[in-house]
Parts: C-alpha cells; structure tokens; sequence
C-alpha cells in the first residue's frame, strides 16, 4: 500500500477541483475558479450538510468502501443492516431504507436485479411525493444532524432522481462516489450468492452502472475502483477527498490500523486476473467490458466517453424492450417450474412428515413394548418365586402327612397291644386320681379365700 498519504487530522471542508495543469488555458481556468469558489459559497450557505452517495451495483466493494468512510469520521446510519455470509463484515446500509425500495420494486413490478429501465414516469407521480416523505423521515432517523453522512443502498443505483429530491427536501448536498469492479467479478459473486448466470448477471451490473452514471452527471461526483481500495485504500481516500473538494476528520495512525484490519484481502471473494476490454463476440460481455472500460482509470474524461455509455445504454433499454417478452415467457416458465416443485417439495414435505409421525409412533410402541417386556419379567419372576414357596410348602405338608401316618400307626399299634389292654384299668383309675386332685385343689383354693 502507498505510505506517502498525509495522516493528520482535519475537519470537513469544500476545496477547489480545478488543479494546476487541468486546464492549459490560464485565463479559463482563473474563471473557473472563481465559479468554483462562488458556487461553493453558495452551497455552504444553504446546504451545510453533505451526504457521501454510494453508488455502484451489488458486489462492487460498495460496503468496503462505506465501512472506510465510517471508519475515518464520516456517520453511518443507526438501523444498520447486520453482517452475512456474503458480506461477513456487515453491508453498512440502512436496512429501512433498503425495506422501502423493496416494497416500491414489488408495487412497481419491478426488482433490485431488473435490467429493465425504471419507469420514469412515476417520478412525477403523486405517489412519488409520497415516498419523498417518507424516505426523509427515515433518513433524519437514521443520521440525525450528522454534517457529513455514508448513504449507501445499491438499490439507489436505479432510483437516484427519487434520491435527489429527498436530499434537496432535507437540505443536504449530496456528494456523489460511484465504485467500479470488474463485471465479470460481479457477476461470479452475483452468481454465487443469487444463482444468476453469466449473462444475467453482466446485464444487472451494466442497468446498475449506466444508471448510476447517467443520473449523477449534475452532481459532483468521483470515480474510484474496488480493486485500489483492496490494494492502496488511502490513495483512493486522497482522490475522494480531491474529486469532492473534502476532508475526512479521522486521520489518525489508531484509524489507519482499523482500516488496514478492516479491508483485508479476503474482502475480495472473486478475484480474477487482470483482464482488458477486447471484445469477445458475446454481445452482453462486449458490452460490460466497453463499459467498465469506460468508467475505470478516470476515462470519463475523454472525448464522447459519456456518448458511448449513453450508446450503450440505449442499446441496453432497445434490448429489454425486444427481449421481454421472451424473457418474460422464460421467467413465467420459471416460475410454473417453481411452483410445480414448491408442490412437489409440499407433499414430500407432507410424506416426510407422515413417515416422521409413523418413526415416532413406533418408537413409542416399541417404548411401550420394551416396558411390558421388562413388567412381563417381573411378573416371571414373582410367579418363580411363588411357585417355590408353593413347592416348598407341598413337600412340608407332605412330610407333616408322612409324619402323622406314621405316628398314626404306631398309635394304633399300640392300641392293639395286649399291654394296652391290660393296662386300661389302670389308665382309667390314673384319669379318676387325676380328677379327685384337681377337685382338692379347686376346694382348697376356695376355703383359703
């Protein structure tokens, strides 16, 4: 990166744009100066707040290059859209402005990715005031009395005249930045967040570009490329500050080190090889690469430069007008596919959750299956039991029975003795005795009491 920028801190300023060796004509350009100066102090007086206008189409480094404004002084906006997969360092645009543009794209019938011209008609519209409205309420919620704010939505890209009737409501100037990549790098990233083909994608980028230049052609306004931002950010912050006649207020080695952190190389998803703007025989890629060639390295300047993109965007609304029709069957087509799989998708989505239902009806069933298994062993267990103390007490009931068969034999053995025959006189005198002894017992008792 260049290291021979001037880092000190200063404060917003309008400078001349005109440099020494711009004209060759001194006399003209004493002139021009003086013009310059007067209409600097005219804006000074009735529009002492500026707005930095990020343009270029989606994926063209436009959050890099507003994250670097925020960071060197310049105000974000306060309802920021948060970082995602596509843009992990956050996109720096306001997400309620970017939800109305969407909400007029729908009513309109149209889109951020349309490469169909926008309705100009609709700008004189009473609808249209009401939008002016609308969007000035959300921007003064957004950035307050900031002096020097960061706008940037690329859907502006296609609706900057809407644009600069809000701003002229608010009393702001803006001062516009449009940032330009190689298309075919944008349409890889476009392709690869959206799912746009080659050829789609270049149109979207050539729509976003054109617009944006052909509609800022009143405004100041400076060129800058995503790629001198990735590699040399400060050179590109010194032609800002030069092309806008500005100065940023943080310019400090802290600020420098947040930057060189901020806008590292993996920034740059689809890096492509240097390429040049040699026709290849598709008309849409012959297009942009004309196009980018035009708006890079400051060509602007050159002799019928701004003819050749207003060629080429003539060509481009020709294009739409022979086009959609066809392509307006292709997308119907599309969309019949889409819906036709949204129902396939639907009735999969059903089935799987049938099947879904059907898995946890049998996991329950097997739940319950297991705990009957496991009450079933239980109860086997008990019965196991059971039936040993039932066996148990068979074979002690059957012993007790041996036992009083047996001793019921020996009874009856003895019954029938002749000892037992003889000696009942004397059992039976033995029972009298015992009789008399315990009546004497009884009376004896009962006198003693």
């Amino acid at each position: 990166m260049a290291e021979n920028h001037s880092w000190e801190q200063g404060s917003p300023t309008l400078e001349c744009p005109i440099q020494n060796g711009f004209c060759n004509n001194q006399a003209l350009a004493h002139e021009l100066l003086l013009l310059s100066l007067d209409a600097a102090l005219c804006i000074s007086s009735v529009m002492s707040k500026f707005v930095l206008l990020i343009l270029g189409s989606h994926r063209s480094g436009t959050s890099a290059l507003s994250g670097t404004l925020g960071l060197l002084g310049a105000t974000l906006p306060r309802n920021l859209s948060g970082p995602t997969a596509a843009n992990e360092k956050g996109h720096f645009e306001p997400r309620d402005i970017a939800n109305v543009h969407d909400e007029l794209f729908r009513h309109l019938e149209t889109a951020w990715s349309d490469w169909a011209p926008f309705p100009e008609g609709w700008y004189s519209s009473a609808e249209c005031d009401d939008y002016i409205e609308r969007l000035a309420t959300i921007f003064r919620e957004n950035y307050g009395d900031a002096d020097m704010a960061v706008l940037k939505e690329p859907r502006i890209n296609r609706l900057v005249p809407l644009w600069e009737s809000v701003l002229s409501k608010l009393n702001i100037t803006p001062l516009v930045i449009i940032i330009n990549r190689n298309p075919f790098e944008v349409a890889k990233s476009l392709a690869a967040r959206d799912g746009w083909s080659l050829p789609e994608a270049l149109l979207i980028w050539l729509r976003n570009q054109l617009d944006a230049e052909f509609s800022t052609r009143a405004m100041k306004r400076v060129f800058v490329e995503y790629g001198d931002l990735i590699t040399d950010w400060p050179g590109v912050v010194e032609k800002i500050e030069k092309g806008l006649g500005i100065s940023l207020l943080q310019r400090t080695a802290a600020v420098r080190g947040s930057i060189e952190e901020f806008l590292t190389a993996s920034l740059r998803h689809q890096l492509l090889p240097p390429w040049s703007s040699v026709a290849t025989g598709v008309l849409v890629e012959d297009w942009a690469a004309e196009a980018s060639g035009i708006l890079r390295a400051g060509c602007l300047d050159r002799k019928n430069a701004m003819s050749d993109l207003d060629k080429l965007r003539s060509k481009l609304d020709c294009a739409t007008v022979a086009l959609s029709p066809v392509v307006q069957q292709y997308r119907n087509r599309l969309q019949q596919y889409a819906e036709e799989w949204n129902r396939s998708a639907q009735g999969w989505l059903q089935e799987r959750e049938r099947v879904n239902n059907a898995i946890i009806n049998r996991q329950h069933l097997e739940q319950r299956l297991e705990e009957e298994v496991e009450r079933r062993k239980l109860v086997d267990i008990q019965v196991e039991e059971e039936t040993s103390r039932r066996q148990a007490a068979e074979r002690q009931i059957i012993e007790q029975l041996a036992q009083s068969k047996s001793l019921e034999e020996r009874i009856n053995t003895i019954r029938a003795s002749t000892s037992w025959r003889v000696t009942r006189p004397l059992r039976k005198l033995g029972r009298r005795w015992r009789s008399l002894v315990r009546k004497v017992h009884r009376g004896g008792r009962l006198g003693r009491g």
